[in-house]
């Protein structure tokens, strides 16, 4: 048991420091070309690389979905679930610093005016970086996680905090950093505790915050 427990724990910080590194490739692509739908097209790779090395990481594939929370039941009462969750974040990081008055570049994203773009990067957000990022982080590190501790609180944290640190080196920004931090563990927290929160609620709670952010910086900014 205990040998099973230190290759889960190696296992873990080499993907995480292999998605560590993927965080640059954006970098990069900006440098190495200049076309918006390029850089767009470049980024999706990228999370699509960054699913499969996560997926070639675990070791029972016929029980993935299961495993990870997938369900297809009460598809009803997990879209409901989802718009709660959204409420929840949108009210929390997007709707109340604004009534306070925080600056809006700081609490929204980039504006686009270009149609295409905006379309491109709706697909983005809703297809690749939702479910992605839930599917690594909500998914592969919080199941392997639990199977190394047995406090599922502090599951929900450890994750959480893994998923924070790891769009710092994207933005380098503390304070991203810890926003992320508490929106991971509200999704963590939320799969936890309640049935029909899964993770295809949280995958669409999380595409849906991102897109609706990018939306309102190109109405708003």
């Amino acid at each position: 048991m205990k040998k099973e427990k230190v290759k889960i724990v190696i296992k873990l910080i080499f993907l995480y420091l292999i998605l560590l590194g993927m965080t640059a490739l954006p970098l990069l692509f900006n440098i190495m070309t200049q076309n918006n739908i390029g850089r767009l097209l470049a980024r999706m790779l990228n999370y699509l690389l960054m699913a499969c090395i996560t997926l070639i990481f675990y070791e029972n594939k016929n029980k993935i979905l299961a495993d990870f929370g997938y369900s297809s039941k009460n598809i009803g009462k997990q879209i409901l679930m989802g718009a709660i969750l959204l409420t929840i974040t949108m009210s929390i990081f997007v709707f109340l610093p604004l009534l306070l008055g925080i600056n809006k570049e700081f609490v929204l994203s980039v504006k686009q005016t270009n149609i295409i773009n905006i379309l491109g990067q709706i697909i983005f957000l809703m297809l690749f970086v939702g479910p992605v990022e839930e599917f690594i982080f909500r998914g592969y590190f919080q199941e392997q996680l639990e199977e190394l501790i047995s406090n599922k609180i502090v599951v929900c944290i450890i994750a959480s905090l893994l998923f924070g640190l790891w769009h710092f080196p994207a933005t380098m920004n503390i304070i991203n950093v810890i926003c992320t931090f508490i929106i991971g563990l509200i999704y963590s927290i939320f799969k936890t505790k309640f049935k029909n929160c899964t993770m295809t609620t949280i995958s669409l709670a999380h595409g849906l915050y991102d897109t609706v952010i990018f939306l309102l910086s190109c109405i708003l900014l």
